[in-house]
């Protein structure tokens, strides 16, 4: 495990699938980079359970801080690497492959084990939160309801790449990743007062989107849905 300091997997679906929006996918938010070789094992993790797992929601999201060494990951941003350090809570103690479920528990991304532990658990968690998203008028249209507050977030992927990694700890291999965020922005807000929400977003220019209500804070997932084409 590389670390600087201490401190998701395909969702696949033939046509186009809204997620289960009673109970909702367990999300899977992989940290990792091009440039790590200890990342590979992780990617190859997240795409064996996106195989094998339609009720989870991975999401890998790369980190900016291994473009130091002499390859620029192709997903990389510094949105990514930000939303990484504050599940470190201020910490500022990440490290590359981090998995966070359901934005609460911190596992090794390639402790398969661990990473199994852990969805297990999720998946006995309270899900207050109901969200979903399907195809209306050429957009898709969002809606949400929790009875906890949540900020609602808008996740764009790339379902899979194939990436010929030219120089740095990776140099010489092609690798495999699964649903790549390419943007992410907060739709809005739930509380007491608006406790439900409903708008549309534009259609996909990507592979998919995954709504998720999180509690304030970056706090835990508390209900997701993706689309796919």
């Amino acid at each position: 495990m590389h670390k600087l300091g201490s401190i998701g997997l395909l969702f696949l679906a033939a046509g186009l699938n809204p997620a289960n929006a009673a109970t909702g996918p367990v999300v899977l938010e992989l940290f990792t980079s091009q440039s790590c070789s200890s990342c590979p094992p992780a990617d190859a993790l997240m795409k064996k359970l996106s195989e094998s797992d339609s009720t989870v929601l991975p999401l890998s999201f790369h980190v900016d801080y291994w473009d130091q060494l002499s390859w620029k990951d192709t997903y990389s941003s510094p949105a990514n690497t930000q939303r990484q350090t504050v599940y470190s809570h201020g910490s500022g103690h990440v490290f590359t492959p981090q998995l966070i479920v359901n934005g609460a528990t911190s596992v090794v991304g390639n402790d398969e084990s661990a990473v199994s532990a852990a969805i297990t658990n999720a998946r006995q968690m309270p899900r207050p939160a109901t969200v979903s998203i399907a195809p209306a008028d050429g957009n898709l249209a969002v809606t949400a309801t929790s009875s906890s507050p949540v900020d609602i977030w808008e996740v764009r992927f790339d379902r899979y790449t194939k990436v010929n990694v030219k120089s740095g700890e990776n140099g010489g291999r092609t690798l495999e990743s699964v649903n790549n965020v390419t943007s992410f922005k907060r739709l809005g807000t739930l509380s007491a007062q608006t406790p439900s929400l409903s708008l549309n977003i534009p259609p996909l220019t990507g592979d998919g989107v995954a709504i998720l209500a999180q509690a304030p804070d970056q706090g835990p997932i508390l209900g997701a849905a993706s689309f796919t084409k």
